[in-house]
């Protein structure tokens, strides 16, 4: 069975800029590094505009809140 993602509601960047307060800049930022998934449309002027699935948004949010691993610094003694 596939992950069929047509069916589940779409988010522009604006509106997952919204709901999660972040700006549009740090949602596209995070959508172009997690593509698989998203629907990207080109319209005649060159702009490309994207629709991501509420599973892919879910991903893509859990990056967003998860803490970071910062490396561990070791000391020679």
């Amino acid at each position: 069975m596939t992950n069929d993602t047509a069916f589940e509601k779409h988010y522009t960047i604006s509106e997952l800029a919204k709901l999660w307060q972040v700006s549009k800049e740090s949602v596209r930022r995070l959508v172009l590094c997690n593509l698989d998934g998203v629907v990207q449309l080109s319209g005649p002027s060159g702009k490309t505009s994207y629709r991501i699935p509420e599973s892919v948004a879910r991903r893509i949010h859990t990056q967003l809140i998860a803490p970071r691993k910062r490396p561990q610094l070791v000391y020679n003694r």
